[in-house]
């Protein structure tokens, strides 16, 4: 099914990626997102988990620095106006494993100039856990990480979980809440009782921000999401098992927890893959490339992608029906001079570089031709408008080129 050209022109309001990250907004302000505060309590959750003891203060603080430190790359946007750079500089030398070692080895002789240790080795394997920490849940996003970084600027992606996975924010701050409710037993009761009731806000509130949003999220799926972080919070209350219980302890349940979680999502992306792979097959698509993405909210919703010559498939599965929930075909324009003229720039090459799954249109307004990259990685289902991280390329009629970039 072919979008018509009144889709093609809708106008949505651009979130920047759908990773909510720091990067330039229409004013060109910057802004930390929510994803790096997800990496920050996730950082502080293993922080805990490996804390030798009450006397080993360091392995929290720099465990944490460490794992929302490879964010620091999107300070560049301060002096890079450019939004194709910055696009080009996000999950670069900061995200390499092949400079993990640099970076923890400098953050670990921060600490030991801030603190006064002179255990430099363990701090760096501290440092190290925070970074790698913060590679590991970019590389289970479909946004793209250059881990080898110096050596090669290839963008790994695995695919297995949303760039905002409420799942897996809940695994890593949960634990640590339950942590602090039972740290002083006499207390509790009333820290479990503020708990409760911020958990019970705060799902209300995400249910009104998805829908919103034009996700659909069932709100059973919200009550039965309350209960079980319920159930998690009340019952080391029951028979005294929190009195054998530290917080290290429970933060190394959340860990194991957010372990199983992964490797739960890396079965269900397996499983997508293949239901993609199937129907390419039984509709024998001329296949260039594919990919099964997490869909929000859930394990059992997946977008499949399927890239053509002629166009791009999107499919949305549910993994509980055999059934596609639907399926929709992005044509290509079909090539002419003004196509063949943006594919020469330089940005042109160095946005495809980037997107994994180009889909090109083209059209004239007046004098002036309009042709527009979009990756469909990043358009919602419920929208067949304009995608975030759409490159537009403007020519006149003598096909000179009068502006391009990216859009605000």
């Amino acid at each position: 099914m072919q979008l018509d050209s009144a889709a093609v022109t809708q106008a949505m309001r651009r979130v920047r990626g759908l990773e909510w990250q720091c990067g330039p907004a229409g004013d060109g302000s910057d802004r930390f997102s929510l994803d790096t505060f997800t990496h920050g309590i996730a950082g502080a959750l293993l922080g805990k988990a490996v804390r030798g003891g009450p006397g080993d203060r360091a392995a929290l603080p720099l465990v944490t620095v460490a794992s929302v430190f490879p964010d620091t790359d999107m300070l560049a946007n301060l002096f890079v106006t450019d939004s194709l750079v910055q696009l080009e500089l996000h999950r670069g030398i900061t995200h390499s494993l092949v400079a993990l070692p640099v970076f923890a080895a400098l953050l670990a002789g921060g600490a030991c100039w801030i603190t006064g240790r002179r255990d430099w080795w363990r701090l760096t394997g501290m440092a190290g856990l925070g970074l790698g920490l913060h590679i590991l849940l970019d590389l289970v996003t479909s946004f793209g990480t250059m881990i080898w970084t110096p050596l090669s600027n290839v963008r790994a992606a695995w695919d297995i979980t949303f760039i905002i996975d409420l799942t897996l924010s809940s695994i890593v701050l949960v634990p640590q809440l339950v942590a602090w409710a039972y740290k002083e037993p006499e207390r509790a009761a009333s820290r479990r009782g503020k708990i409760s009731a911020g958990i019970a806000l705060m799902g209300a509130a995400t249910w009104i921000l998805v829908n919103r949003a034009g996700v659909e999220l069932s709100i059973y799926g919200v009550a039965g999401g309350l209960l079980v972080m319920g159930a998690v919070l009340w019952l080391p209350g029951w028979n005294g098992i929190h009195h054998r219980c530290r917080t290290a302890d429970y933060c190394r349940w959340g860990v194991a927890s957010l372990a199983v979680y992964l490797i739960l999502c890396t079965a269900a992306h397996n499983v997508a893959l293949r239901r993609v792979q199937q129907i390419a097959e039984q509709q024998q698509w001329e296949t260039i490339d594919l990919a099964a993405l997490p869909a929000p909210v859930s394990l059992w919703h997946w977008s499949g992608l399927v890239r053509t010559p002629d166009g791009i498939y999107r499919v949305q599965l549910d993994l509980s029906d055999e059934a596609p929930r639907s399926l929709e075909f992005f044509a290509n324009s079909p090539p002419n001079a003004y196509l063949e003229e943006s594919r020469q720039l330089s940005e042109v090459e160095r946005y495809l570089w980037f997107a994994r799954f180009p889909w090109l249109t083209y059209r004239q307004e007046g004098e002036t031709h309009v042709i527009e990259y979009r990756d469909l990685r990043f358009a919602r289902p419920s929208n067949r408008g304009e995608a975030p991280f759409t490159f537009r390329v403007l020519l006149d009629h003598q096909g000179t080129v009068l502006s391009s970039g990216l859009l605000p």
